[in-house]
């Protein structure tokens, strides 16, 4: 019975990992949302630190009543981050439609600031003149369009207003898109770094995550201008598997985030300003920019009226905080990867034999319980350790075969009564 239990075992545990089903999808989803909500990697040197502009609804009553982020009020918080010493700022309000224009061609006078602003910003900076600065990465929201064709796994760029204006040459101004995909319970799982172009099927359009990512790892210790480059693993499928999980490590907790060091003190990770702070201060004495030094500027909202709070595995959470959670995920993981498959069948085949014994030698329910608790406290340190470096090792996928085992014994159990019974029928 050792042997047949052993390999029977091994059979269910080798064709859950080379034949996902939605039982052992639905399992890895649960273990990873297990993860992501009780464990919290320690904060790194290497770890990004954020400010949240948060347009939230204090901030809407404070301005003019009108159902959208006025634009001039956007440009003075664009040129508050923009003017401090922050490592890249990103406008996470939609900016590629114009806003009350006199027609197609006029746009208001609020949208011709914000052009004329952004020619300035992404002109090329004057070489050799000591009074000029690095300026900060701005990152603004490119829209995007399904295709008529819902086979395609493909999207338009939406034109903008502002493509004229922006130089993206001069690695001051880029567009990113904010493309992300929920699973079945409806959180938002899983991002899209890459965004194939239909009708180019040479162009990509890059994510925020990527832009952002790429730019604090390989641009910020760079004194001049710098444009990252396209990484050479450059995927444009999307599906959804575990390299495409968003790994969430900073939850929506205002006041409570995990503090991360930045020149030498420590501070949250997130710090949290409302935009009214900024734009609704007194002009004789401006807010101070230096909370912004060093760290990534996201300029986005909670109000109500923008709907953009969203179910996530760690719970709700405003979308630029998704945005701040991707870029945080990509820059400390990467894109999150299964362990070597020869350790974790190793692993699986060693709880597997113990497993054999125990039902060998106790009964099926208490070899069960036994079984179970061993694969949790063999798997589980396990997984975690991998998990926080960017690897993962599936402790749901052994429990199930654990299970297995046990409908094996109960099934082998239910057949030999029922032999017994006809015999002392007989």
């Amino acid at each position: 019975m050792v042997v047949r239990g052993a390999i029977f075992g091994a059979v269910i545990h080798l064709l859950l990992i080379s034949h996902p089903t939605r039982l052992s999808a639905w399992a890895e989803d649960a273990a990873l949302d297990w993860a992501m909500q009780n464990s919290t990697a320690l904060p790194r040197p290497t770890d990004p630190a954020f400010v949240f502009i948060d347009i939230d609804d204090a901030t809407m009553n404070a301005w003019p009543l009108v159902p959208y982020v006025p634009r001039d009020k956007l440009l003075q918080l664009i040129k508050y981050a923009t003017n401090s010493e922050a490592i890249l700022v990103h406008v996470d309000v939609n900016v590629t439609r114009q806003i009350n224009p006199a027609s197609i061609t006029d746009p208001s006078q609020a949208d011709k600031d914000l052009q004329q602003f952004l020619q300035a910003y992404s002109a090329p900076q004057p070489s050799g003149d000591p009074s000029s600065r690095r300026r900060p990465l701005l990152i603004l929201n490119r829209e995007m369009q399904q295709t008529g064709n819902a086979a395609d796994d493909c999207q338009e760029v939406r034109t903008s207003f502002l493509d004229d204006s922006v130089n993206v040459r001069t690695g001051f101004v880029e567009w990113g898109t904010v493309e992300f995909d929920v699973g079945p319970d409806q959180e938002v799982r899983f991002w899209r770094l890459w965004e194939r172009a239909c009708k180019m099927i040479d162009r990509a359009e890059p994510s925020v995550e990527e832009v952002a990512a790429a730019y604090y790892q390989q641009c910020r210790m760079v004194a001049t201008p710098c444009i990252p480059k396209q990484p050479a693993d450059l995927s444009l499928q999307h599906g959804n598997d575990i390299s495409e999980r968003v790994v969430y490590g900073i939850k929506w907790s205002p006041g409570n985030f995990p503090e991360v060091e930045v020149d030498g003190k420590k501070v949250p990770i997130v710090d949290v300003i409302q935009a009214k702070d900024i734009t609704e201060a007194d002009p004789a004495r401006p807010p101070s920019a230096e909370l912004l030094r060093h760290r990534i500027v996201v300029i986005g909202g909670t109000a109500a009226f923008e709907r953009d709070m969203h179910l996530t595995p760690v719970g709700e959470m405003p979308g630029a905080l998704i945005i701040i959670n991707a870029i945080y995920s990509l820059n400390r993981f990467q894109r999150l990867r299964y362990v070597n498959t020869a350790i974790e069948i190793c692993v699986a085949l060693l709880l597997i034999a113990v497993a054999s014994v125990l039902f060998a030698m106790l009964h099926h329910l208490w070899a069960f319980l036994l079984t179970g608790f061993l694969t949790i406290v063999v798997t589980l340190p396990l997984g975690l350790f991998a998990f926080h470096r960017g690897y993962w090792m599936d402790f749901a996928i052994p429990l199930l075969a654990v299970e297995a085992h046990h409908f094996l014994a109960e099934f082998e159990e239910a057949i030999r009564s029922g032999g017994k019974k006809r015999e002392e029928g007989a």
